[in-house]
């Protein structure tokens, strides 16, 4: 990660301090910081590698308050709803022993699941788990016809010699 200077609330500038640092040293998203490479001094929050660290809630707001277990976002919105399925052992296993390229992206849709749901978007996660295994389905679904005309064909050559 990059170093980043950032403008207390004297107007005066501090740093260079790690990015993960940043909150830590009272930095909020609408503090202007600049790096190496950065044209003019910015908001954090208008940074996309800080954008993460200012879309979380307070500390205190978050279950478990302060110095307690933290989610990582928290998970507005869902509070009452399970995490979908995300079914990525059907898709590994559709990987491994079906369709590689079926089976690659039914992976990266299965890893989409938790991320949406614990950032609060729970149709994404939703669609994202129906995804993950119409993909594996589909994987499943060309490997059993490949492999019967296979069998076909391997039949008709030796009923042929």
């Amino acid at each position: 990660m990059k170093s980043y200077f950032y403008l207390d609330a004297n107007q005066q500038q501090q740093g260079p301090v790690d990015a993960s640092q940043l909150t830590s040293c009272g930095v909020t998203g609408d503090t202007y910081v600049w790096c190496e490479g950065m044209s003019n001094w910015t908001v954090a929050k208008q940074v996309p590698e800080l954008a993460p660290f200012f879309s979380m809630p307070p500390r205190g707001n978050m279950p478990g308050g302060p110095g307690g277990f933290q989610q990582p976002y928290g998970n507005p919105g869902n509070m009452n709803r399970p995490c979908p399925e995300t079914n990525l052992v059907w898709a590994i296993l559709c990987t491994v022993l079906c369709c590689l390229p079926l089976g690659i992206v039914a992976i990266l849709k299965a890893n989409k699941v938790e991320t949406y749901y614990n950032m609060g978007n729970y149709e994404a996660a939703l669609q994202a788990s129906q995804d993950a295994r119409k993909w594996s389905l589909i994987g499943a679904g060309v490997s059993l016809v490949f492999s019967i005309l296979y069998v076909l064909f391997v039949v008709i050559v030796a009923a042929a010699s």
